[in-house]
């Protein structure tokens, strides 16, 4: 199987993005300011992409994507850090935030992502167990 989906989520302004999801360590690989605001990130095995619409309410987004990764709380830890180096402190309400790893659906162990256009990413662990999550949940017990 070779299917690959990059999803495109809505911004106010595409310049917002950018230093958030640099912070996050995705590469900016593409950016464009006209006929229309659009940038390319990547990071491993994650694409996204944006595209700016003046007048998008963050706070009103439905843009969502779920990312499912090997590692949670290894990515959790490298976003927290990125976060803090850029911003100086951990956003943890509001618009950008990060919630706290905790376990989801199911035996999904997970953290999510709101981004400066309001836009949602789930990160789970990919082909988590039952006993996976209780390792990750007394890992996480120190955040």
């Amino acid at each position: 199987m070779n299917e690959h989906v990059i999803p495109i989520l809505p911004c106010q302004n595409v310049d917002d993005v950018v230093p958030f999801y640099e912070a996050l360590g995705f590469t900016l690989t593409f950016r464009q300011a006209r006929p229309n605001p659009y940038v390319c990130f990547n990071r491993g095995g994650i694409d996204l992409h944006f595209f700016g619409l003046e007048a998008f309410a963050p706070e009103n987004s439905m843009g969502s994507a779920i990312l499912l990764v090997p590692d949670t709380g290894v990515l959790y830890d490298e976003f927290a850090a990125g976060l803090r180096a850029a911003f100086g402190k951990l956003p943890i309400s509001g618009i950008p935030r990060i919630t706290r790893p905790r376990r989801k659906q199911g035996t999904a162990a997970g953290f999510t992502v709101v981004d400066p256009g309001g836009n949602w990413l789930r990160i789970y662990a990919l082909g988590a167990t039952e006993e996976d999550g209780r390792a990750r949940r007394a890992a996480w017990k120190e955040y």
